[in-house]
Order: C-alpha cells, then sequence, then structure tokens
C-alpha cells in the first residue's frame, strides 16, 4: 500500500514539474528537452592570412584592404593599427627607406589607421595578388601613376578627387606629410558610397597552415633584416609567448596610441633584384621569385618563393620544392636586395 501511495505522488510531482516548465496554453512535445542553460559557440572561420578561426561566415568573402604606411624614422613615432593588420609587407622605395603595406581582412572595426603614404610600383602588384582594395596618399608620378591606370588595381587616393573625403590630416608634431590618417570606419564607408566591389572569390591559398606548432633545428632568437646601410629591422624572440618583438633605429616598436607592441609569429625574407629605375631615384622590385627565408619559434629555414605575373599572389616552398607550412598568426614579409644578408643569433643562455 505504501508503495502504491509512493509511486502516485512522484508521478503527480512529475506532472507539476513538467507543466510548470511550459508556456501557458502549451505541452511538452516528445523527446524535447530544455536547452535555455546550453551556451552555443558561434562558429567560425579561418583568416587566410592569419590561418586563425576569427572570421564570421559573412566576413570570409570581404575584399581585403591594402594600406601604405609611413616607415622613415620620424614616422614610426606616429604609427597607429599596424599591429591590428593580419598581414604586412615591407621593402625599399627611394633613399634606402622603406614602406610598410598593411593588409587587412575586415577594415571595418580597425580605428585609426596611419599615418597613410603614397603608393609605389611593386606594391600595387602585392596589392593585386590579393584582390585588395589598395589604399594610399599620393603616388610616384613618373612609374606608379601608370601601372595603377593601366593595371587595373582597385584605387583608393585619399589624398585627391572622391577618395579624399575618407582621409584626414593629424597634428601629430611633425612636418604635414607624416599627419595623413584614415579609419576603418571611413574606409568601410567609402567603399560603400562609391560602390567599389566588396566581395572577393580569392579566399584562400596565400600560406600553407599548419596544424602542429612548426619549429626547426637553426636557431634565430634575434633575427636582423637589413635594406640598405641606415634602415634595417629587428626581432627578438620571447618563447613565452612564441612572439618575436619588432625595434628599428634602436627603439622598440609600439602604437602611438595604445602603446601595443609590434608582434609577429612569422618573419619571412624574400631576396629579389632591387635597383633603380632611369630616374636613378625610385627602385625597382623584381617580383619574379627568389630565394630566402622563414623565420618562426625562434628557428628559421631557407626557403623560396614565387609571385610572376601581376595578379599572382606569393607562394613559398621549402628548398625540395613542396609548399612550404608555416604557423598561425601575424605575417611579416621582407623583400630585400639580394646583396643583403640578414643576421640570425641564438640566445647565448636558455631564457628561463
Amino acid at each position: 500500500m505504501k508503495k502504491r501511495l509512493f509511486a502516485f505522488v512522484f508521478a503527480v510531482i512529475l506532472v507539476l514539474t513538467c507543466f510548470a516548465g511550459c508556456k501557458k496554453g502549451e505541452t511538452p512535445e516528445d523527446g524535447a528537452t530544455d536547452t535555455s542553460a546550453v551556451e552555443v559557440t558561434p562558429v567560425t572561420y579561418k583568416n587566410p592570412f592569419t590561418g586563425e578561426n576569427t572570421l564570421s561566415e559573412n566576413q570570409v568573402s570581404l575584399r581585403p584592404v591594402a594600406i601604405m604606411i609611413n616607415n622613415i624614422k620620424v614616422a614610426q613615432t606616429v604609427q597607429t593599427s599596424v599591429q591590428k593588420a593580419d598581414m604586412i609587407y615591407e621593402t625599399e622605395v627611394e633613399g634606402g627607406a622603406t614602406r610598410l603595406m598593411a593588409v587587412y581582412k575586415d577594415i571595418s572595426k580597425i580605428g585609426q589607421v596611419g599615418t597613410v603614404r603614397s603608393a609605389r610600383y611593386a606594391y600595387v602588384d602585392l596589392a593585386l595578388g590579393l584582390d585588395a582594395v589598395y589604399v594610399h596618399c599620393g603616388r610616384d608620378p613618373e612609374y606608379c601613376l601608370p601601372h595603377i591606370n593601366s593595371s587595373g588595381v582597385e584605387d583608393f587616393d585619399i589624398n585627391t578627387g572622391k577618395w579624399a573625403a575618407y582621409g584626414f590630416r593629424e597634428k601629430n608634431g611633425l612636418a604635414l606629410e607624416h599627419t595623413m590618417y584614415t579609419s576603418g570606419e571611413n574606409l568601410s564607408k567609402g567603399i560603400s558610397e562609391l560602390k567599389i566591389r566588396k566581395t572577393t572569390d580569392k579566399t584562400d591559398g596565400f600560406f600553407e597552415f599548419s596544424d602542429s606548432p612548426v619549429t626547426y633545428t637553426e636557431k634565430a632568437d634575434k633575427v636582423t633584416v637589413k635594406f640598405s646601410d641606415f634602415s634595417s629591422n629587428k626581432f627578438t624572440y620571447d618563447a613565452a609567448t612564441g612572439l618575436y618583438t619588432k625595434s628599428s633605429f634602436g627603439i622598440e616598436n609600439k602604437d602611438c596610441k595604445t602603446g601595443d607592441k609590434y608582434l609577429v609569429k612569422n618573419i619571412f625574407i624574400l631576396n629579389t633584384s632591387i635597383t633603380n629605375y632611369p630616374d636613378n631615384y625610385h627602385r625597382k622590385v623584381a617580383l619574379s621569385g627568389g630565394s630566402g627565408y622563414y623565420i618562426t619559434n625562434g628557428t628559421y629555414i631557407p626557403i623560396t618563393w614565387k609571385k610572376g605575373a601581376e595578379k599572382n599572389s606569393i607562394t613559398y616552398y621549402n628548398e625540395d620544392g613542396t609548399v612550404l607550412q608555416i604557423n598561425k598568426g601575424l605575417s611579416w614579409i621582407h623583400l630585400v636586395n639580394d646583396n643583403m644578408t640578414p643576421v640570425f643569433e641564438a640566445y647565448e643562455t636558455e631564457v628561463q
């Protein structure tokens, strides 16, 4: 008798509990489960420049934006949002100086970017290889401008014409040519208002990313990349983070707005021929291919690379001809003259 009474009470409690969890007028469906407390993890997709799953489905097909960044010694102190780039190219322009081209897969939320500087011939082809919107402030009129006009690159010159509304000058204590900035918000607005194509079919194939950490035998705890007699980059590896910090002219590079250090996972040094154009001033950077080095996780190996046609992206190879696999993260890609030899150093003692 007691067992029957207990079973009856338990059944009543079970029914009341079930109906208490239902809305008025509803009954629970067969097999239904209450999922109100289940946390749903959003689906993310691979960024083709970093290999990291940081993109939404809608961001995968976005055209990247490639921005020319002023990089002479004095201008490095007023750089901003370089560290937010997904990939960075650097090579010579003139007078032994270099310029950066910072590439952003989704420019919309980057914030202020700069200082923005003028276009050069080689960077046009690098932007074409990514199907990127190419943002700059002015251009070399003798060699670069004709190439811009004939190449079909998506040109966005914030120094002139209809594009000028999307750049702005900011006083920073430097000369006028070092004060031009733009922002992710401005560029996103400009791309929409000027009806620039927003999507691309070129959404992968820039790098072959490894699913496991890539490390080599030859040590590269410190790396010096030389462009000219006075211009070079120095990278120092931190085993605790697995990243390199960057410095130039003896000063550690940082974002002028946030103070964030430039932290790099992959360093590429691509050897090529860099000569003067007939004006004996502007520099002509060959982009067909050559030898080079890949540096990551405090180590390095020799590699080869190939670009070729204007609209091709760069492909990286091991010395045996197989496609190079790299670590996920920010890559800094240097195109240097064949006669400039990098310096690789190991820590004298193991860093704890």
